[in-house]
Parts: structure tokens; C-alpha cells; sequence
């Protein structure tokens, strides 16, 4: 319930459900001075949404940002990876499909390549119920283990379905295996601090290691309108880190975080 009731929340945040509704009011008003005011309304808005230069500088403000592998000077127990990386849905079932983000599991084992972590824990479940389908964790380990990372050193929490549950069930397995240990989380940039939030609730010690960025450093726009032009992406980038902002206060006002 609570993840159907998150998702159908998160479409209030849709920048294209906003320039909907000024459209359909502006299309039923019978004022033309309202109608007008609605329908720039509505062309300002879709335009600040999809303007790159807004929405790269409001992800960026949101990001929380990657440091070289030479910061981490102290060595982790675990690497937690979380899920939100590979296709479930997607057929045949006979190798894994990735997404954005899939460097969340490939930078996990340059993490370990390196001694920075020990073991990875990934963590993330599965919405399908039929026989062939099986959890986001178990998808994420068969890359692992094409990546050469030994089995034993891979756990897997399969039952977590959003970042709460994979708190919980992730501190389930670590505080039995690795009681007071430091952990370091691995997750996309943009959503870094609603996990930290999380795991922190339930009291696990972790730092922080960014992935998935949808900004860069530097600019590579070679004409400078590039960066006033609306385009689809940028359309993207702004209901990305809106969506994830109005979860990051959900999860607060309920205590998750």
C-alpha cells in the first residue's frame, strides 16, 4: 500500500502534470484575460522545467558529491549496494538487463578490487510473482560474479521493495554478521540523502559513496545556447530531483529518516 500510495504522490511532482492541469483549467475558463495568464503560465513553467542550466544547477545543489578512492582511507566491512539498477521485467530472463545507475554495482567492486570494502551487500526485491522472476539482489550478484568478485564475500537481501525496507532488512543481516562495524553505502547521488537518513534510523554506521550522476564538472556545451535551450532531458533532470526531494520530506514527516 504504502509503495502504491508513494508512487501515485510522486506524479503531483510530474512537471507535465502541472502544465496539464494550467492547460485543461485554461481550456474549460471562460475569462479570456484568465485563460491567457494560464497559458503563459503554462509555457513559463514547462520552459523553466526543461531549461538544462535550471535543472543541472538543481540537481547538482541536491547531489551529494563523489570523492576519489584515495579519500577512503579506512577500510569497510560491508559495501552496501542498493537496488533500482536492472530490469526485472524485461525478457528473456537469461542474463541481466541494466539501467541507469548500473555503475552503483560497478564501482561496488572496484571498491573491493581495491581493499576499500571487504564483503557487498546488495539489497532489493522484486515486485513479480511469477516462477521465473527473481529479486533485483540476486540480478545485481550475477554481475558481481561475471565481475570476479568471489561469492563468499557477496550477501544478498532480497525481500526490500523501497529505501526504508532496505534499511531495515539490510541491518537485519549486518548486525548479526558485523556487530559495531562502519559500513559504506553505495547508492546514486541524488538519493544519497534519504538512504543515509535511513540507515542511520536504524542505526547502522555507514559513510557515504555517490554514484549515478546526472550532472557533470565542466561543461562540454560547445554552443552556448545549449545550456538555454529546453530539451527533453532537462524536462527529466527536474522531476528526478523534485521527486526525490518531496520522498526525502515523506520519509522525514514519517520518521523513516
Amino acid at each position: 500500500m504504502f509503495y502504491f500510495l508513494s508512487k501515485t504522490v510522486y506524479l503531483l511532482v510530474m512537471p507535465l502534470t502541472w502544465v496539464f492541469f494550467l492547460l485543461i483549467v485554461a481550456l474549460f475558463s471562460k475569462s479570456k484575460k484568465v485563460r491567457k495568464g494560464l497559458l503563459i503560465s503554462a509555457i513559463l513553467f514547462l520552459y523553466i522545467c526543461s531549461c538544462p542550466i535550471i535543472s543541472r544547477t538543481l540537481m547538482k545543489s541536491w547531489e551529494v558529491p563523489a570523492k576519489p578512492f584515495s579519500a577512503y582511507t579506512k577500510k569497510y566491512k560491508t559495501g552496501i549496494v542498493l537496488g533500482g539498477v536492472t530490469d526485472v521485467h524485461k525478457l528473456p530472463r537469461d542474463r541481466v538487463f541494466t539501467k541507469q545507475g548500473a555503475d552503483r554495482i560497478l564501482h561496488a567492486a572496484k571498491l573491493y578490487d581495491l581493499g576499500i570494502i571487504e564483503n557487498i551487500l546488495v539489497s532489493g526485491g522484486s515486485f513479480l510473482e511469477d516462477e521465473d522472476a527473481i529479486s533485483e539482489a540476486l540480478q545485481m550478484k550475477k554481475i558481481l560474479v561475471q565481475c570476479g568478485i568471489p561469492d563468499s564475500a557477496i550477501f544478498v537481501e532480497g525481500n526490500s521493495l523501497n529505501t526504508r525496507e532496505n534499511a531495515i532488512e539490510s541491518a537485519e543481516i549486518l548486525k548479526v554478521k558485523f556487530p559495531e562495524e562502519t559500513h559504506l553505502l553505495i547508492t546514486s547521488a541524488f538519493h544519497m540523502k534519504r538512504a543515509m537518513g535511513c540507515f542511520e534510523k536504524v542505526d547502522l554506521n555507514v559513510d557515504a559513496f555517490s554514484t549515478d550522476f546526472y550532472t557533470s564538472d565542466g561543461s562540454l556545451n560547445v554552443n552556448p545556447l545549449e545550456s538555454i535551450y529546453p530539451t527533453e532531458e532537462s524536462l527529466n533532470i527536474t522531476y528526478r530531483v523534485s521527486r526525490e526531494v518531496l520522498g526525502f520530506i515523506v520519509y522525514r514527516v514519517l520518521g523513516y529518516t
